[in-house]
């Protein structure tokens, strides 16, 4: 990538093989686990990328933190978890001249976000290994190292989900994939 282009928001491809996997685990596990899955692996995994760029904004760690109660306490509505949500994407927005911190705050939104809407589970993928790969190589590596990075984060996720996988759910999550 030369040092004018702009690199992409997101890595992966829908295509890929590592995807098809996750979609099709995705797809066998209930919305708990789902739930519990995302924001945890965003909030280990994506947020420290963000808080370590943009300390003081707080947006991205409060809709983790506000989804976290949802899932474990069952407190806060979903359509406010919505609004948080948003503010989340509002401070990816608000770090667009950082492509490494805006996909990390992108992938901790949409993690915040699988409370009401469970598709966003692969957002999180595709932007979390954008900000994993900038982080590790920078912004000027060139797309097969991009892609090989995006493969070996989606791979972890997938793995994160196995480990906490419940076999033979009696209600999994019905998501229509729109790629």
């Amino acid at each position: 990538m030369s040092e004018q282009a702009r690199p992409r928001r997101i890595l992966g491809t829908h295509d890929a093989a590592y995807f098809d996997a996750l979609k099709e685990l995705i797809s066998s596990q209930s919305r708990a686990t789902l739930m519990d899955w995302a924001i945890g692996y965003a909030e280990a995994n994506y947020l420290p990328i963000f808080e370590a760029r943009f300390p003081e904004d707080r947006r991205p760690r409060i809709a983790i933190e506000t989804a976290r109660r949802f899932t474990v306490y069952n407190e806060i509505s979903a359509k406010n978890i919505r609004f948080i949500s948003q503010n989340a994407h509002a401070s990816a927005r608000a770090v667009a001249d950082d492509p490494i911190a805006q996909a990390a705050a992108r992938a901790c939104a949409l993690a915040s976000s699988t409370v009401y809407e469970l598709g966003h589970t692969l957002g999180v993928a595709y932007y979390g290994a954008a900000a994993v790969a900038y982080d590790q190589v920078g912004l000027n590596a060139d797309e097969e190292t991009y892609e090989s990075l995006a493969a070996a984060e989606v791979t972890k996720y997938l793995q994160a989900l196995e480990a906490v996988a419940v076999a033979d759910v009696e209600e999994p999550s019905e998501i229509e994939w729109h790629l």
